[in-house]
């Protein structure tokens, strides 16, 4: 198989994959066209310029939604490692967390004394 996105430009046998939005419109489309070669073991299907179909896809803005971490208050000694935040959560890219700002991790931070 080989595929293209729009009209022009170089077909790959790599699936196409668009990661951002190109406008500041709420979405934007893409239209993926493709064709299949032949081989010993099947018959073609389009050509480089008569694809043999298309589709179009669709990537949406997306409002990031985020809910902080807050701390944990009024922990008891344990002589065990205790988390010291409630987890926060994310709609969009993984959320991390730091005691100094310099090490961060995605494993909420915890303390023994």
């Amino acid at each position: 198989m080989h595929y293209r996105v729009g009209t022009s430009g170089d077909w790959s046998t790599s699936i196409p994959a668009v990661t951002n939005k190109t406008s500041s419109s709420n979405s934007d489309s893409w239209t993926i066209y493709y064709y299949m070669d032949a081989s010993t073991n099947y018959n073609g299907q389009g050509s480089s310029s008569s694809p043999w179909g298309s589709k179009t896809t669709t990537m949406e803005k997306v409002t990031p939604s985020i809910t902080a971490p807050t701390a944990k208050s009024s922990q008891s000694y344990t002589g065990s490692a205790l988390a010291l935040a409630n987890a926060g959560s994310t709609n969009y890219g993984t959320l991390q967390y730091s005691l100094n700002h310099s090490t961060w991790g995605t494993s909420i931070p915890t303390a023994v004394n």
